[in-house]
């Protein structure tokens, strides 16, 4: 599905259309269907830079009436968790949400057919699967004494990198027959398919700075912690290409054929969220994505 492109709009004032009533009072099917589609109307919103994410995250929760939600990224051959943003509702502002991934990687590691974005896994029924005791997901969902369920959403897959939404609720969370969950996450899904290149990167960075958050910025780009996962044959493409070398060149001083070396470069604009060559050397120099 293409990505939506085009100049960056600035972000205009969320106005919070989706959250018109609690979810337990909105007893009237249409309401519930108008309230979800513009639910996602909003997650475009702020997927395009109109809006601020961090608002719909808080729309999302009150919707729902989970506690928390997490929208973060996983590298599972390196069991790494790149936060994205998240939110606290019980505290009613955002704020960092220590997100460990557990629950993703147990049921990703045991997934053998194909995945689904959209798909939603629930720990009540992972709770029964085999190995899930002692593991640590059972570990750190069993310390949680005020939880009584998760939902963990795939938003995306790719070369195992995986972008994940997680719910957890302190009450049974409200379903509707009329209106299944699953529709709702599978256009949350494609909606976060079809993000403006760049703006995840530039959502983290800013949610670093105003929260103290983790994040990658910098020199880290390429630095020994290697927050975006990238493999060595990446890591090289991208110190050449910040120093100034063009792809053929590139190529040329690594032994490599040119389509090698763009395969390499696509592989860097997924992981870092760029959008071409300029944003990613930008990326690479200054730690922060060049808009222009």
């Amino acid at each position: 599905m293409a990505a939506i492109t085009g100049e960056e709009m600035p972000k205009r004032q969320y106005q919070g259309r989706s959250d018109v009533l609690p979810f337990d009072t909105a007893t009237d099917l249409q309401h519930r269907i108008a309230r979800s589609f513009s639910l996602v109307t909003d997650w475009m919103g702020a997927l395009t830079g109109q809006y601020d994410l961090a608002d719909v995250l808080t729309t999302i929760a009150r919707q729902t009436q989970a506690a928390n939600v997490g929208l973060y990224r996983l590298d599972m051959p390196r069991g790494r968790v790149t936060p994205i943003l998240s939110h606290d509702r019980l505290a009613d502002r955002n704020r960092p949400l220590v997100v460990t991934g557990a629950l993703a990687r147990f049921v990703l590691a045991r997934t053998t057919g194909p995945l689904q974005n959209g798909q939603i896994w629930r720990l009540s029924e992972v709770r029964v699967l085999p190995g899930f005791a002692g593991s640590d997901a059972e570990r750190e969902w069993r310390e949680r004494s005020d939880n009584f369920e998760v939902s963990l959403i795939l938003l995306e897959a790719s070369d195992n990198r995986f972008d994940l939404l997680e719910l957890s609720f302190e009450t049974a969370p409200p379903r509707s027959p009329e209106l299944p969950s699953s529709i709702i996450a599978t256009a949350l899904s494609d909606v976060w398919r079809m993000r403006t290149p760049g703006v995840i990167a530039r959502i983290i960075a800013q949610s670093s700075r105003r929260k103290s958050a983790p994040h990658l910025e910098g020199a880290a780009l390429l630095s020994a912690d290697n927050p975006y996962a990238l493999t060595q044959a990446e890591m090289r493409v991208c110190s050449h290409l910040s120093n100034g070398l063009a792809p053929k060149s590139i190529a040329q001083t690594l032994g490599l054929s040119v389509a090698t070396v763009r395969t390499h470069l696509r592989n860097l604009y997924s992981k870092t969220g760029t959008d071409g060559q300029v944003s990613l050397i930008a990326l690479a120099r200054n730690g922060t994505v060049d808009d222009d």
